[in-house]
Order: structure tokens, then C-alpha cells, then sequence
């Protein structure tokens, strides 16, 4: 049987409402968040013609790095949305050699501690995983890959994307779902649609009005998270390249992530202790001097352009959909990023989910196919969660072989948490 995809689609409409107010519009399915889950949700959307419109909090896409490593599964998933991205990014993407490594040393140009070669000393393991997929797996930051996505989202005629425009509440019915957004004037309009979707990441504002609760641990560990620009990076790091350095340092512990080697833009996790500590305290002076300590001698010039705060979680929403809306992304799950789960997770779920909205849009399925999106999704989920948190013990194992106690940083999280400020 020839797949209803493969016709020319006529635009498909929501056409429960109608209304003369500017303040006032409809769209079929209502995507909060303009990231790469939402993008991703609206390029399959369009590819079944069904109208929808994104809003996102934002003035635009985020020049923040976040996530870095887009595994076969995603790649391929771009390639099924997109026509020409998935080898776009492939080509972009830096050579293996330079992410291939996670280092473990005293600084980025100091003493080496460790390595672990992810792929294997022969590539090995690129060879199996390029033996079964047409993708290759990539290394481009999240601020790169997002523009490449809304280039080809706001190329569809069924596409629309509202910058500048929070959700602040939402009401929904048997007929469909009705959105109340603000702009950044404090100007309220409402938008209704058939489906919401939230994706509107960690902080979810969808699914706080759902109500839907967590599984698992909200606050593993709490990060100071410094975006940064060193170009000497290369050059002092020309006998480890690595994606991550994992520094053990008298000044400081933490990672440094190497989002783009040949340009040296990095950001440095760096743990801190609430309420004992406040992100105040993480000044750019002292976040210059942190990262001085832990890149080594010869670093030069360093450019720090954002430090924020960032709390580690392991969690799972107890529910994915609540009759008209869903959830995909960091609003329904987080994990450790050990192992790159996290933004590759929620790409699959966008594609998991906007094919069987589409056909029960169409009347090619029935609503109870959208029940299939949580039962097939959150079991694959806890896997990755689980996954991600044996590879962040993992970590700890190599820091008790480096004689250190890899309940430190644990013990003294949860015995700051309850100690009183004023001591």
C-alpha cells in the first residue's frame, strides 16, 4: 500500500474557531518551544500539510552551545524531515579525531591523568555503528543546529513561528485547547488549536499547568555553567584533543566541554553548593580565574559570554499526554548528559509523535493512537535515564581511581543543603 505521505497533501486546517480579533487566533497544533524538539515537530507536521504555529518566550534561537553530540538515530530522523540538512551537518560537523576522547588531567595543557577513545582505538565502534545506519554521527553545538532547523521549518507554507510570545495559561475541552500567550509588553492574546504540544524545555510551563509530576531525582547535582571562547585552545591542547576534559585541579574541579575545538569555544561545568553558595558568587572575574586553572598555561585570550546556573536532574514525567496535550523533550524528561542522551531523546520523540498526530488529524487513525506516543516513549526513556546515570558513575569510579572520593562532591551536597546560612 502506498503511504499517504507520498501524495501531495492539501493543508489541513483546525477549523473550530473563528474570530475577527487580531488577539485572537487558531491555528491545528500549537507547539510551545522553538527548540530542536519543536522544530523538529513542526518539519515532520509540514511534511503531512498540517498547519501550526510555535511560540516561544524568546527574542530567537539561543547562541548557547547546550547539546553537542547528535547520534545516528537523530541524524537519520533529520534526514526523513529535512531535505539536504542531515548532510549538511555531517559536513559541518569537526573531524572525529578532535571529539573522539574524553580526557581525564591536572589542566587542558598540564599533566594527563587518563583517556577513554568513545570509538575504540581502531574505530572499531564507528565502523559497526556506520555499518547500520546511511547517518553518521555528528558533533555540532545546539546553537548551530537550531538556525539549520528553523531555516528549513520557516521554509513551509504551514509553518508559523511566534518569537516574543510566553504561555502563561492554558484551557482545554473536548473540542480543543485554548492558549493564553503574553508578549514581552505585557500584551495578552489567546490562541486556540485541536493539540498542544509542550516543548518548552526543563522549566516547563505546560506541563506545570497540567500538573503532572516527576519521577526520579530532580537535583542530582547543581553547576555553575560558563559559555567561554579560548582560541589558543587548539594549540594547547594539540597532544589531547578531546571533547571533554574532566580537570582535577588544586584550584578547581570540573569539565570542560569542547563544543568547537577549531574556534575554542568551550563551556566549563563547574559544581557549586546551595545554599551554602549562591551563583552570585561566580563572578566573571572569578569564573576567568576558575578557567585559567583548569585550561593550563599558554591559554591566552579568554571571552566569557554567559554564566548560569544549572541543576543536574534524573527524572521522568509520570504522564506524556493529558487528553489535547503532550509533552516531548526536556518538558517531559531529563537525565545526565553523560552519554549525549538528552536533546537526541527528544528529537525521537518529536518523531515519534507528529506522524501519528498528523494521521489522526487526516482521520487516518483514532485519537487512542496517540496513546501508543507514552507507552512506546517513556519505557525507551528510562532506559536512556538509566543509561546516562551508569555512565555518570562511571565518572565517579575514575575519580576514586584518581585517589579521590567519588562520594565527595555527593556528601557535601547534601550536607551543605541542610546546614543553616549563618554558621
Amino acid at each position: 500500500m502506498r503511504s499517504p505521505l507520498c501524495a501531495k497533501l492539501p493543508v489541513f486546517k483546525f477549523a473550530g474557531y473563528r474570530y475577527a480579533s487580531k488577539a485572537q487566533r487558531s491555528t491545528t497544533v500549537a507547539i510551545a518551544g522553538a527548540g530542536p524538539v519543536g522544530l523538529t515537530l513542526s518539519l515532520i507536521l509540514s511534511k503531512y500539510g498540517i498547519e501550526h504555529t510555535i511560540m516561544d518566550r524568546a527574542s530567537g534561537p539561543t547562541n548557547h552551545p547546550q547539546a553537542h553530540y547528535i547520534n545516528a538515530r537523530t541524524m537519520e530522523i533529520i534526514r526523513h524531515a529535512t531535505d539536504g540538512l542531515a548532510d549538511h551537518i555531517a559536513k559541518l560537523s569537526e573531524p572525529i579525531e578532535p571529539w573522539r576522547r574524553y580526557v581525564y588531567c591536572v589542566s587542558v595543557a598540564g599533566l594527563k591523568l587518563g583517556a577513554v577513545d568513545h570509538f575504540g582505538p581502531d574505530m572499531a565502534t564507528l565502523r559497526t555503528m556506520m555499518s547500520q545506519s546511511p547517518c553518521r554521527v555528528s558533533h555540532l553545538p545546539q546553537s548551530r543546529v537550531v538556525p539549520l532547523l528553523l531555516e528549513h521549518a520557516i521554509r513551509s507554507p504551514h509553518a508559523t513561528i511566534l518569537w516574543n510570545q510566553e504561555l502563561s495559561a492554558l484551557e482545554q475541552d473536548r473540542n480543543g485547547v485554548s492558549v493564553s500567550l503574553e508578549d514581552t509588553g505585557g500584551n495578552p492574546s489567546t490562541l486556540q488549536c485541536a493539540y498542544l504540544i509542550g516543548a518548552d524545555g526543563a522549566s516547563s510551563t505546560v506541563r506545570t499547568a497540567l500538573g503532572v509530576s516527576w519521577e526520579g531525582s530532580a537535583a542530582m547535582q547543581h553547576l555553575i555553567n560558563v559559555h567561554f571562547t579560548c582560541p589558543n585552545l587548539k594549540s594547547i591542547a594539540a597532544d589531547n584533543p578531546a571533547m571533554l576534559y574532566f580537570v582535577y585541579h588544586p584550584e578547581v574541579i570540573g569539565v570542560v566541554v569542547a563544543h568547537d575545538f577549531e574556534a575554542g569555544e568551550c563551556v566549563m561545568q563547574i559544581p557549586f553548593f546551595p545554599p551554602e553558595q549562591s551563583e552570585t558568587e561566580f563572578s566573571n572575574a572569578v569564573c576567568e580565574a576558575l578557567i585559567r586553572s583548569a585550561l593550563g598555561q599558554g591559554c591566552g585570550a579568554i571571552t566569557i559570554h554567559r554564566i548560569n546556573r544549572w541543576s543536574m536532574a534524573a527524572v521522568n514525567a509520570r504522564a506524556y499526554r493529558k487528553d489535547r496535550v503532550l509533552l516531548a523533550g526536556d518538558a517531559c524528561h531529563q537525565m545526565p548528559p553523560a552519554g549525549g542522551f538528552g536533546m537526541n531523546s527528544g528529537m525521537a520523540d518529536a518523531h515519534n509523535l507528529a506522524w501519528k498526530l498528523a494521521w489522526v488529524l487526516r482521520g487516518w487513525g483514532t485519537p487512542h493512537l496517540l496513546d501508543t506516543y507514552q507507552a512506546e516513549r517513556r519505557p525507551v526513556i528510562a532506559q536512556n535515564i538509566a543509561l546516562s546515570l551508569r555512565n555518570y558513575r562511571r565518572v565517579l569510579e575514575v575519580t576514586s581511581a584518581l585517589g579521590l572520593d567519588a562520594n565527595y562532591v555527593k556528601l557535601l551536597q547534601t550536607g551543605l543543603s541542610v546546614l543553616p546560612r549563618d554558621l
